[in-house]
């Protein structure tokens, strides 16, 4: 290693021979020249003298000039050299070297507690990680119910939906070969779209449009015109108003279809649940986030790498009432709460009827309320009780098929 001074000391001097032998040079040139013009005379011997000893000191200079832009090359590596060995005496015991990186613990105001606004303000794709069971499809009704309040128009490719599971204003494709023509119809509405945009510039205001790719992977399997889309859209369709919501249960690039152009995931809003959100926080080696992910099974995950609670109440139209009797003790609900992470349900110490609970509940399908049963059913509730408020059933072969829909 060497000092900077010497270096530029070096710079500086290697500088001076560099122009000096340019003036020779130039010197040479005008004494050839005049050499030539002169006639033949004691002025012409004094002038063919005084070039050739520019010529002599010329040829001196462009040696030291070459030399010691040779010594400042062998400097050059010399100074990598040492700084590789330096480098390389501290990392050779790597197993024991340690970086302890500040992480400071997650209070409220860092917590994300309304992830589809979060995702509507960033204008990328979504894509939603998780394991089986951990509320893939939960989150997605999330970002269904409220996108569809924003005159989001949503379609749907999904090959094990059933009619229940979308709303009515949804376009759900449900089999290969139509997923297949309408998936070549999306990449024809892109390049319309973009068409459009590039004609009309700032006055562009297309019609929003999620799409919707129940487990991605899968149908990147079937599909081969899905890699061409996922690509194409991820890359060009936030700009004309073309958004991709795709749920996978791992958020590798080759099994997204995003094989050769990994960039692309960056143009992605990506959520993490259940296990998938407490193996990114291990490998982002962030105890911080590992603790909070820790405090329940259910309802918290990973937005952009920022803790976030999936809240059920989104799939609420209106705040919903749970009386002491019909569920349990209000400090059992705020215990739960607390731990789950889901805001506290108002409770009343009234004679409220399951009739007035049912009215503010009666716009959800079957699976729906199955879904909000499973989040109470973890929380520590009775599957009587559950089945009660939600569906109005106190026996029978109804309430069995309900008691196993809820164990599912």
């Amino acid at each position: 290693m060497f000092s900077n001074s010497f270096i530029l000391e070096l710079l500086k001097y290697r500088n001076i021979s560099l122009l000096i032998k340019n003036i020779n040079f130039i010197s040479i040139f005008l004494s050839i020249y005049l050499i030539l013009i002169t006639p033949h005379g004691i002025n012409k011997l004094s002038i063919s003298l005084i070039g050739l000893l520019n010529s002599i000191s010329g040829i001196s200079i462009s040696k030291i000039d070459s030399t010691l832009e040779n010594r400042l090359n062998d400097l050059q590596i010399t100074s990598r050299l040492s700084s590789k060995n330096l480098l390389d005496d501290y990392l050779k015991n790597r197993d024991n070297l340690q970086i302890e990186i500040m992480k400071k613990s997650i209070e409220e105001k860092d917590i994300i507690t309304d992830p589809v606004n979060y995702w509507i303000s960033q204008q990328k794709h979504l894509l939603i990680i998780g394991a089986t069971n951990s509320g893939k499809s939960f989150t997605l009704k999330l970002f269904q119910n409220e996108l569809l309040k924003l005159n989001y128009q949503i379609k749907s490719y999904d090959i094990d939906a059933t009619f229940e599971d979308y709303s009515k204003r949804v376009n759900v494709i449900y089999d290969y070969p139509d997923i297949e023509k309408n998936v070549e119809k999306d990449l024809n509405e892109l390049e319309l779209r973009v068409q459009e945009r590039r004609i009309k510039g700032k006055n562009y205001n297309p019609q929003k449009t999620l799409i919707v790719s129940e487990e991605l992977p899968s149908l990147v399997d079937e599909i081969e015109l899905m890699q061409s889309w996922i690509k194409r859209l991820s890359n060009r369709g936030r700009k004309v108003g073309l958004f991709i919501a795709a749920l996978s249960q791992n958020d590798t690039v080759d099994s997204l279809g995003l094989s050769g152009n990994s960039k692309l995931i960056n143009n992605f809003v990506r959520i993490y649940l259940g296990e998938r959100a407490k193996e990114r926080a291990k490998l982002l080696k962030n105890d911080a986030l590992i603790k909070f992910l820790n405090t329940t099974s259910k309802g918290y995950g990973l937005i952009d790498d920022i803790p976030c609670i999936i809240n059920p109440q989104y799939l609420f139209s209106t705040s919903y009432i749970i009386t002491n009797d019909e569920l349990s003790e209000t400090s059992k609900i705020a215990k739960s709460t607390e731990k789950s992470g889901v805001l506290e349900p108002k409770v009343e110490n009234s004679n409220t009827k399951n009739d007035d609970i049912l009215g503010k509940l009666s716009d959800k399908s079957e699976n729906e309320l199955i879904e909000i049963g499973k989040i109470f059913k973890s929380e520590g509730y009775s599957k009587t009780k559950i089945i009660k408020l939600l569906f109005n059933v106190e026996g029978g072969k109804r309430f069995t098929e309900l008691s196993r829909k809820l164990d599912e």
